[in-house]
């Protein structure tokens, strides 16, 4: 049986999948050797009757990849080993350059700051280059069959919003694709594999014909059919095609 881990504040989201959703179990991770789990964006660790740390031993997305992936700051720099991302400050950001300024652990559009330098950067923040654009996607992931993809551009109707200086298109809305460019598909598939991931969704800036990449979520919202239909499909696929020996 396929079942599903998530943080509080998606469980409500996550429940649209249809899996067994928890938020967190305090039975003995041996329980669920039988079953598939999900961890959607919950990075919690487990213990095994000896009081060790142990994994699920069907897991899509591993705990320690998702822990590292929610420290913005370090897996930002790991996917720029791969992908282009905006330039990211250390200790300070230069005089008269503009950067997004956040905590290490934001979510959605939380703490959402845009400040001109020189400026320290604080413990647990992190700072990165403000690219100036129209253009900002989603793409959703799931790493089934080479790879499948879903592709959004970020929307507002809202005039207010359209007029901010420094826009953060967090709570936007999504005008959906049918497709997705080959050259982006090949860089989405980069930068998951380089944390050890195997869905999520990422968000991208487009400028000068340059994709750059902000960060990846590994607990995307299901605020919409098409991300619902998405992951329904790709999420039992893939957990059929990585742990063929298990019913589902």
């Amino acid at each position: 049986m396929i079942k599903l881990l998530t943080i509080d504040s998606e469980r409500n989201s996550a429940q649209k999948l249809g899996f067994e959703t928890y938020i967190y179990n305090y039975d003995r991770i041996e329980k669920f050797d039988n079953d598939i789990m999900i961890r959607w964006g919950n990075s919690s660790l487990f213990y095994d009757k000896d009081g060790k740390v142990k994994e699920f031993k069907n897991v899509l997305n591993k705990g320690k990849n998702i822990r590292l992936n929610c420290e913005k700051n370090k897996s930002l720099k790991k996917i720029s080993e791969v992908v282009r991302t905006p330039k990211i400050y250390y200790g300070t950001v230069p005089k008269n350059k503009l950067a997004v300024y956040r905590s290490i652990w934001h979510s959605s559009g939380n703490g959402f700051k845009v400040n001109k330098g020189p400026f320290k950067i604080d413990k647990e923040h992190y700072a990165t280059q403000w690219i100036k654009t129209n253009k900002e996607f989603r793409v959703w992931y799931c790493k089934n069959n080479g790879g499948q993809f879903l592709m959004a551009r970020r929307v507002t109707y809202n005039k207010q919003r359209l007029k901010e200086k420094f826009k953060c298109r967090s709570r936007w809305c999504y005008s959906f694709f049918k497709k997705t460019p080959k050259k982006l598909k090949e860089q989405v598939k980069l930068s998951f594999d380089k944390l050890g991931l195997e869905f999520g969704a990422t968000d991208i800036l487009y400028k000068n014909e340059k994709y750059y990449f902000l960060e990846i979520n590994t607990s995307a919202s299901i605020d919409s059919p098409e991300i619902e239909n998405f992951y329904k499909e790709n999420l039992v696929k893939l957990a059929k095609e990585k742990f063929p020996h298990i019913q589902i």
